[in-house]
């Protein structure tokens, strides 16, 4: 049986007939056999050439069955095979995606390492920062506690100043029934300059300015302050302390001296270290604002100014204590006069009105403030040649002015002059006469007490109005 064709036959045997008969492919055709020669074994396969052998030695005629059952052993081989190849290319891409399962794993547990070290390493620093900045705190609360407990000091010293300056006024004390706080004020001075530390002394110099200030005692008050001043502006320029001297600085050139714009540069000045203060008191900048709004109203040119400053003041006080507080009946004074300089009367009545209001929801019934909002009402209704509804808040503003500040105060002089110019205009020139009289009284005896040129110009004013009813009481009996 030739499996290799005929190309390998030994010449002897390498004929045709030879090798068409021992191999030879029989094939049923219409159910006749034929007979053809066999294509070349490498074209046929192994398994196919010896079934066809097989076929036509045994005569079987059909070489698929036994094809197949000679193939048999083989596929299954090959199935075996294939099967164990498969389980191991499954295996395979198992152990493939497990691995870069694992992989992908492993590098995130590496990022997240990483990315753990680097938080341990950011909570490191920032814990060293904040024990830095605790550490920093710390000595921050001793120096707050520090200069907590000096300034208590101060303040305790500067009371104990405080108090024994008017307990040197207490006649029972003093030893004398005729001793006079305003004399007192005036002998501490000499004794300030010789306060320790200078804390104390530029702190009690600015409370003791203030109040010479307030009696009267422009020349001593200025004196102290623009001292207490100087100290202020040489140990600490932006604090809280020479601010407060500025602003009552201001108030003596406006008051004393007249000189509005030293008054509004000092106050501005002010102003600036208020507004520029690490932690700001709103109530601090409200008060000067008010100070700066009076000052800028002294000039027609500025009321536009005064406004802004006096508008700016009431919000933040209306604000800060609420609708029904003094220092916003201050300002509403302040507005009321202003409206008034404007010729806005209705509306300056009304801020008037509000004041008093304030002043006696509070039960300041004897509050200087409220004889201030009564004579600014009077005014009002005087500009508005409402004379009648003037008297009241006039009569109510002089008895108020007369209980506080005495009979020959300037204030008493002033209502009892805009009383006589009301009846005046009334034409009750008994009244009128009898209230410029008294205004006259009043101005003799401060031009006796300090006979300077404004107390007698302000005598021979007054003298002037008493002749001028006068005069009109004789025309008026003449026609009579």
């Amino acid at each position: 049986v030739l499996l290799d064709g005929v190309r390998n036959l030994p010449p002897s045997i390498n004929t045709e007939a030879i090798w068409t008969r021992n191999n030879p492919i029989c094939l049923r055709q219409n159910g006749t056999a034929a007979v053809r020669m066999r294509p070349p074994v490498s074209e046929a396969g192994v398994d196919s050439t010896v079934a066809e052998i097989l076929t036509y030695l045994f005569h079987m005629g059909d070489s698929s069955f036994l094809y197949r059952r000679l193939n048999s052993q083989r596929l299954r081989r090959v199935r075996v095979i294939a099967a164990i190849s498969g389980g191991c290319a499954i295996l395979f891409c198992v152990l493939f995606f497990a691995t870069l399962i694992l992989k992908n794993q492993a590098d995130r547990n590496r990022k997240m390492a990483d990315a753990n070290a680097r938080e341990a390493e950011r909570q490191s620093q920032k814990a060293i920062a904040n024990a830095k900045e605790a550490e920093r705190q710390a000595k921050l609360a001793i120096d707050n506690a520090q200069a907590a407990e000096r300034e208590r000091k101060l303040a305790t010293q500067s009371l104990d100043f405080m108090v024994d300056t008017f307990k040197m006024s207490d006649p029972l004390n003093a030893g004398q029934y005729d001793v006079r706080m305003i004399d007192v004020l005036k002998n501490r001075i000499s004794d300030i300059a010789r306060l320790e530390p200078w804390e104390l002394r530029a702190d009690v110099g600015c409370q003791v300015g203030s109040l010479l200030h307030n009696v009267g005692l422009f020349h001593e008050a200025t004196n102290l302050l623009f001292t207490t001043m100087t100290l202020n502006q040489s140990r600490r320029p932006q604090s809280h302390e020479t601010a407060y001297t500025l602003y009552c600085i201001s108030w003596c050139f406006f008051k004393d001296m007249y000189d509005t714009a030293s008054a509004l540069s000092y106050a501005k000045r002010a102003l600036a270290i208020y507004e520029n203060a690490p932690r700001q008191d709103r109530l601090k900048i409200a008060m000067v604002c008010n100070a700066i709004g009076v000052f800028y109203m002294d000039r027609d040119e500025d009321l536009s100014k005064a406004r802004t400053y006096l508008n700016r003041a009431f919000e933040i006080r209306q604000a800060e204590l609420g609708d029904n507080h003094v220092d916003v009946a201050v300002v509403c004074c302040n507005l009321g006069h202003l409206y008034a300089r404007e010729k806005s009367f209705e509306l300056a009545g009304k801020t008037f009105n509000k004041a008093v209001q304030i002043y006696l929801h509070n039960g300041n019934t004897s509050h200087i403030g409220l004889a201030k909002a009564w004579r600014g009402l009077g005014l009002v209704y005087f500009n508005s040649q409402e004379y009648e509804k003037a008297v009241v808040p006039f009569k109510k503003a002089l008895a108020m002015q007369m209980k506080m500040a005495g009979r020959n105060s300037r204030h008493v002089m002033n209502l009892y002059r805009e009383l006589g110019f009301t009846y005046r205009e009334l034409s009750e020139y008994s009244k009128a006469l009898d209230s410029l009289e008294k205004a006259l009284d009043v101005a003799r005896a401060m031009a006796k007490k300090d006979n300077n040129a404004a107390t007698r110009k302000m005598k021979k004013d007054h003298e002037g109005y008493v002749k001028a009813v006068k005069w009109l009481i004789q025309r008026s009996n003449k026609r009579q």
